[in-house]
């Protein structure tokens, strides 16, 4: 467990000191007005801490800010497929949560890094089980239901949830969610995998995917039982409403070819969601790793910080 001080820019009356500082130093040191440290309130003394724990057979960092002092909801962030806490993406929101002083807790998902089962034994059915235990167990470290945060896979997970009333949610945040997505990603293999692993595969064996060419992805095991476990996670049009009773935000990047805005668009969120509180957000020159892309971060710490303020 380590403490790491948030950086700190001061502005105010330079006051004088005691000629200690240059005199030991040998460089010219200045003090500050106390109202210029006051100005920061708890900022300027409270350090954030991370804690790399294992539960539920998962691995996860949770990071505390003092400032918080459980004031307002931490976020979890339910990561995309293949994805963990060690993702761009992550390490991007976990700079956004730093910055503005947001409770933030990220996690590897079954079958990622160290956490349970092989990937070929996970599927959405586990990641459903993951989220909804770090979201149960961020409600007991902060008596509060959290701002879920899903990304593409992770975004089907978190409204999943949602559909079931699995968990409760602060406000929820969707940003490219892959809903839908089990037929368009087992087409996509087929359409690059080599014939003999096709037939294989229509025998219901794993098979070896390697994405590299599509996606930043390492090369992972893939069967009919996965596609089979996305498809009991599919949202029936007009059918399957999410009666949201809390804010949900859905960020698209437009130039996200893994999954179109046309796609998250044609999904008539505006119908899922029985929401009074629906907004939907294009960002231009933005591809499908929204938070750690220069535009999209931008937007995604806007909106944090828009409905942690609300």
């Amino acid at each position: 467990m380590a403490n790491i001080f948030a950086p700190l820019r001061l502005r105010g009356i330079v006051m004088h000191g005691f000629g200690r500082g240059s005199k030991e130093l040998g460089i010219p040191t200045a003090n500050m007005d106390k109202n210029a440290v006051k100005s920061v309130g708890t900022l300027a003394t409270a350090p954030i801490t991370y804690e790399n724990r294992h539960k539920f057979g998962l691995n996860y960092t949770y990071m505390k800010h003092a400032v918080n002092d459980l004031k307002n909801p931490a976020i979890l962030y339910i990561p995309g497929f293949l994805s963990g806490r060690d993702s761009n993406d992550s390490v991007a929101l976990s700079k956004i949560c730093r910055d503005s002083g947001h409770d933030l807790l990220c996690y590897d998902p079954s079958g990622i890094a160290q956490s349970r089962m092989d990937f070929k034994d996970a599927g959405m059915s586990a990641w459903v089980e993951d989220a909804v235990n770090m979201i149960g167990m961020i409600q007991e470290i902060t008596g509060q239901a959290p701002l879920v945060l899903g990304q593409s896979m992770g975004g089907a997970v978190a409204a999943f949830i949602a559909k079931e009333k699995l968990c409760e949610f602060h406000s929820l945040v969707l940003l490219c969610p892959a809903i839908n997505y089990g037929d368009t990603f087992t087409q996509m293999i087929c359409s690059v995998i080599p014939k003999k692993d096709q037939d294989a595969f229509n025998r219901g064996e794993n098979i070896m995917v390697d994405l590299g060419s599509y996606e930043d992805w390492e090369p992972f095991n893939f069967s009919l039982r996965f596609h089979d476990d996305f498809m009991k996670h599919h949202f029936a049009k007009e059918k399957d409403i999410i009666k949201a009773e809390y804010p949900v935000r859905v960020v698209q990047g437009i130039n996200d070819i893994t999954v179109p805005y046309t796609t998250t668009l044609g999904l008539g969120l505006d119908n899922m969601f029985s929401s009074n509180d629906l907004e939907i957000t294009l960002v231009k020159e933005c591809g499908h790793q929204i938070i750690s892309d220069s535009n999209g971060s931008r937007v995604v710490a806007r909106t944090i910080s828009d409905l942690i303020s609300e």
